[in-house]
């Protein structure tokens, strides 16, 4: 039961550190499960297994993800800003400066996308109106093949 020891001991830091608030505050900060895991001197993986498993936790760091994502939407104004105030910038920083915009706003769309996610505009598709345009094409192209009425003469014996 090795596992639980190292699972209890890692649960007694985090919370000496302050419990789900502190995961909830790292987290939106900035901060990744990657870091937080090197802090408390475990695996990624093992420090995710553990704090997902607990409810409390596991809502701490799905909030932390929602102020995560405006913290990036924060950094990527200040990474602009930043290189407005300086002004002297090579192309080669614009593509830089581009780049690291396009991962944060991609991380805020990941971590709350109800505000940062891309809108689908949709398409809305009328299938009655589909196959009815369909029958009206078809029907106007078909060829008239019936046959047409002919007068008969007729002798009527009068002569």
């Amino acid at each position: 039961m090795a596992g639980r020891k190292m699972e209890r001991e890692l649960m007694e830091k985090i919370t000496k550190l302050g419990s789900e608030k502190y995961v909830l505050e790292y987290i939106g900060d900035g901060g990744s499960v990657q870091s937080l895991a090197n802090d408390l001197g475990c695996s990624r993986s093992y420090l995710s297994g553990c704090l997902n498993k607990r409810p409390e936790y596991r809502a701490a760091l799905e909030e932390g993800r929602r102020m995560q994502a405006e913290t990036y939407a924060e950094q990527s104004l200040d990474i602009v800003d930043k290189m407005a105030e300086t002004g002297d910038y090579k192309s080669e920083d614009v593509a830089l400066a581009r780049e690291r915009i396009a991962v944060r706003k991609w991380m805020a769309a990941l971590n709350n996308p109800d505000r940062f996610a891309a809108k689908d505009k949709g398409v809305t598709i009328n299938v009655a109106n589909l196959h009815l345009d369909a029958l009206k094409k078809v029907t106007g192209e078909l060829k008239d093949v019936t046959p047409k009425a002919q007068e008969i003469e007729h002798d009527s014996g009068d002569e």
